[in-house]
Parts: C-alpha cells; sequence; structure tokens
C-alpha cells in the first residue's frame, strides 16, 4: 500500500500512526526521515554556500551548476561524494575541489573503503583535500587551514543532524538522530526501526554489523 499522507502524530504505545486523513495501525515501524543541515556550524555558510537537504535543494543546486566553472564541496562524507561525483558527470567542464578535515574520506568506515572512494573521484577529476579543515565560508571561496581555496559555488555537504521530529516525537536521540541498536531497532520500542540519516546508534556511528 502507497499513500501519499502528512504525518501529525505517532502513539507509539498503541502502535498508530494519524495522518490527515486517517489512523493507521502498525505491527513494525520504520522511521526513515532522513536529515537537516545547520549551516551555523560554519562563518559564513549561510549566506555564501548552498544546503542539500531535500528536492528543492536539488533544483537550486542543478541550476546553479549550469552557470560556474568552479566549485567547491564542503564534507567528505557520504552526500559529498555522491555530489562531487554526479556534478563532474553531469557537467565535465566544471572543476570539483571537495574539502574534508579528516585525513580520509568516509572517516566512518574502513580505511579500504576511503582509499576507494579517493580512487573513483580521483579518476573523473575531482581535486580532494584531505586534512584541510574551513574556517569561513566567503563569497568566491573558502577560507581554510591551508588558506583560501576558489571556488564560484560552495555546496555545504557536512552540519548533518537528524530531522527534529525524532525529538518532538520524544524518541532517544543523539543530535537529533533517533538511537538504534546494532540491529537498527529502537532504544525506546521494539516494533520501531531507525534508517537513514534520521538513525544513529549510542557511539554515533553506524552499527557495526552494517559496516
Amino acid at each position: 500500500m502507497d499513500l501519499k499522507e502528512k504525518v501529525r502524530k505517532i502513539d507509539f504505545k498503541e502502535r498508530t500512526v494519524e495522518t490527515q486523513s486517517k489512523n493507521i495501525k502498525y505491527d513494525k515501524l520504520i522511521i526513515a526521515i532522513g536529515y537537516e543541515q545547520d549551516l551555523s556550524r560554519i562563518k559564513g555558510a549561510e549566506r555564501y554556500s548552498l544546503k542539500y537537504e531535500g528536492f528543492r535543494d536539488a533544483m537550486k543546486l542543478k541550476d546553479k551548476v549550469k552557470s560556474v566553472n568552479s566549485l567547491i564541496i564542503a564534507g567528505g562524507g557520504p552526500l559529498g561524494i555522491e555530489l562531487a561525483g554526479s556534478i563532474v558527470k553531469a557537467n565535465s567542464k566544471v572543476k570539483v575541489k571537495l574539502i574534508e578535515a579528516e585525513d580520509r574520506l568516509l572517516p566512518f568506515l574502513s580505511p579500504e573503503t576511503s582509499r576507494y572512494a579517493l580512487k573513483l573521484l580521483e579518476e573523473i577529476g575531482v581535486e580532494v583535500e584531505l586534512k584541510t579543515s574551513i574556517e569561513e565560508i566567503v563569497e568566491g571561496g573558502a577560507l581554510t587551514s591551508k588558506g583560501l581555496i576558489k571556488g564560484e559555488l560552495v555546496v555545504f555537504a557536512g552540519g548533518f543532524k537528524g530531522n527534529s521530529l525524532i525529538r518532538e516525537w520524544d524518541l532517544s536521540s543523539k543530535n537529533d538522530r533517533m538511537l538504534v541498536n546494532e540491529y537498527l531497532m529502537s532504544v525506546d520500542y521494539e516494533d520501531v526501526f531507525g534508517a537513514g540519516d534520521c538513525a544513529t546508534s549510542k557511539t554515533g556511528s553506524f552499527p557495526n554489523r552494517l559496516r
């Protein structure tokens, strides 16, 4: 059954999801409502960079990319890597630089995975700056620990936190991400599961069983 409804409330004890038009009973519930971005973490990000939270952001970025020759992606996690690859493949004329503060991409995954991701990006022409922290995003680029890195457009692929609905639903959370165990089961309700960017383990990383 495929429904397009707006969720108003979830009663976890009664196992009921209340939508605009009806109440839906469940035996198991998977919550996969994505993430939000906090651009205030880096000075200038709110003014001079684009976030990437949903469809409207994607369409805005798609239009912006058409009119620039150089682009910076701030963040070497899953989103930053995916954006870098997708942008270069869609428009090979755009020079893409990806900046990551850690010493490798995808630092929460295995070193082998990090090296493979780096290899794939470099093969398609993405310039990757590791061990480079962004101190401020300015018009025309980013001020970093290695100096000014120029770029006509900056995409902020960091500052992630869970969806604020997790807090509103009074679920145990960390940085608004639903706390789950190694089976992605909520620490509060055994019939509720969290998936994707709205969930995390108590250690703040992906469950070991899923690596």
